[in-house]
This record gives C-alpha cells, structure tokens and sequence, in this order.
C-alpha cells in the first residue's frame, strides 16, 4: 500500500500482536508493507489488517491526514499483493495460480497502471519464492483496496493451494483455460504473460473451474466479492483513499 504525502512516515515500523506494517524500502517512503498474522482463515487475516490500521491510525494519528492509496500503480510506484503461504510450492500449484487467481486480478486493474508494473519486471506469472514456511506468491497487485477483496483473493488463493495438495485440481480445465490466455513474451521467451482480452471473454469457464475448488467452498459467498467486480466490468481506482472502504 502506498501513504501520501510522505511527511513524517519514512522508516516507521510497528509491531503489534496482531503483525506489524513498516516501510518498505522502496526509496522515497510512500509505500509500506502490511505483514498480518497468519490464520488459515482469510477472514482471519483481513480482521488482523484491519487491526493493524487501526493501531496505526492510534500510533501514529497524523496518518489519518494521508491518503491510503492501494492498487497496480501509484505515483510511478509497483504495488504488490503478495501472498504467504504456509505449504510447500511445485510448479503445478503455481500455475493454478497463475491460471484462475491472477487473470480475475488482473481484470479489474487499471490496465496503464499494469503495465507500469509489469514494465519494471514486477508481477509477471510465475512470480513465486521458497520461503522456510512454504512460499509467497508475488504475481497480483495490491488487494488492499477494499476488504471484500482482500477475503475474496485470500480465500481463492487458499483455496488452490490446498486443493493442489490434496491433488484434485480440476486440471482439464486449468489447462484448457491456460492454452487460451496464457502467451509466451516475444521479448523474453522464458516468460509467459496474460491475453486478458481472451481471459475476459473466458469469464464464464474461468469461474466454473473456481466452482470445482472443493476447498473454497466454504468461503464462495466471499468469493463472490471478486465475481461480481470481474463480471461487472469493475476496476479499482487506485487515487481512492482506501480508509473509508475499511471502515477507519
């Protein structure tokens, strides 16, 4: 997520028991990073963000000043929605991922602030890293924007994952939906990119393949969330200070 103006947030770090949120690195001290605990419920975990915010807001009362800003692209600045997975990764749970997560991301991004993001080699498919725990998947965009969407990509992504371990991915469909959208980059051959013209007219295959994620069941009604921004041909505005949408 991204706070402007900078002002008084460079370098701030603080570690609650629910996580911590700090400053990222980036150079300037717009952007910072949210870690929540982690729960294998999503919902869970975007209680535990919304927490966090608010001990902000209570540490630190100037940031109610600022603009909360989430999304692909802000101020020339790569935003990403990175998930920490607390199962080990292969190639075929990453490119489910790949596959049924990230083009329904994808779809409602401001398509220039994309490829801004794309364009400094950030959030490409297959964007994945080993951790001690299991691993972070790295290819979406920030979905801080709204907490409907955080749960609905948590849970989807969760989802996946756990039905990827449980070897019952409905495969036929993955690769029938992956032979569709998923292209090879003229400019890298190593690295494959999304027609997103072609995911948006596969919608309706897309979310019946999501439909057959037995382990995402439970949480359909926030999934749903997502659904009906890709239907609806939604995008996030990334200008948009995110607070009220978190209810803070």
């Amino acid at each position: 997520m991204a706070i402007h103006p900078i002002q008084t947030l460079r370098g701030f770090l603080s570690p609650f028991e629910i996580g911590w949120m700090g400053y990222d690195g980036t150079g300037d001290g717009r952007v910072f990073e949210v870690r929540p605990n982690y729960s294998a419920d999503p919902r869970v975990v975007v209680e535990n963000i919304r927490e966090l915010f608010r001990r902000v807001l209570e540490v630190i009362p100037e940031t109610r000043n600022h603009r909360w800003l989430a999304g692909s692209s802000v101020y020339s600045k790569s935003l990403g929605g990175h998930i920490h997975f607390g199962a080990k990764s292969s190639s075929d749970i990453v490119l489910a991922l790949d596959v049924l997560l990230a083009p329904l991301v994808a779809l409602i991004e401001v398509e220039s602030d994309r490829r801004t993001r794309l364009g400094k080699n950030y959030g490409h498919l297959g964007a994945a890293e080993p951790k001690p725990y299991g691993f972070e998947y790295r290819t979406p965009a920030s979905w801080l924007w709204a907490p409907g969407l955080a749960i609905a990509v948590l849970a989807l992504g969760q989802g996946i994952v756990q039905d990827g371990l449980n070897r019952c991915l409905p495969w036929q469909a993955i690769r029938t939906l992956e032979d569709r959208y998923v292209r090879r980059d003229d400019a890298a051959v190593t690295t494959r990119v999304l027609d997103l013209a072609v995911a948006r007219t596969s919608l309706k295959d897309i979310w019946t393949a999501v439909g057959r994620i037995g382990t995402a069941h439970r949480f359909y009604p926030e999934i749903t969330y997502l659904k009906t921004l890709t239907e609806g041909g939604r995008v996030w505005t990334n200008a948009e200070d995110m607070k009220a949408r978190w209810w803070l």
